[in-house]
């Protein structure tokens, strides 16, 4: 996990003061889940802490982190992982690049069914039957099932 936010720290520490507990994705450290007592959860992504649920809106709306939180809850989920465009894997320094997509894919089992991470409604998703089929995309990050 890389270096967790300010805002995820802090709350981690005062979280056991008031006798909540946190949950936080693991590979990036930006989303997490405040679980009080009463069994209240308030979500939190980024700096976006969730008073008015616009942190859990954005966690829902995220394939990757949505899936995590599910599957802490319990629910059956589907393999699948997060690949990104080379120019944003180098920027958040990742080595799941295009290629490391198209081996993933290989390792599921064509046809694999590739989104866009943070789009919904059927918005930019396609079938690759093969290797040789194209992942294009308008996002930075989008996720193989």
């Amino acid at each position: 996990m890389n270096k967790l936010p300010y805002l995820t720290n802090l709350i981690m520490k005062l979280a056991p003061k008031v006798g909540a507990r946190v949950i936080v994705e693991p590979e990036w450290g930006v989303a997490a889940q405040i679980i009080y007592r009463n069994g209240l959860v308030r979500s939190l992504r980024f700096y976006s802490l969730d008073l008015n649920h616009i942190a859990s809106a954005d966690i829902a709306k995220d394939k990757d982190y949505a899936k995590f939180f599910m599957k802490k809850k319990g629910y059956s989920v589907i393999p699948g992982e997060t690949v990104f465009k080379d120019s944003w894997a180098k920027t958040v320094k990742s080595n799941r690049t295009i290629s490391y997509g198209k081996k993933y894919a290989k390792k599921l089992g064509y046809p694999v069914i590739v989104k866009p991470n943070s789009q919904s409604q059927g918005s930019g998703v396609c079938v690759a039957w093969n290797e040789k089929d194209s992942f294009e995309t308008k996002t930075e990050r989008f996720y193989f099932e």
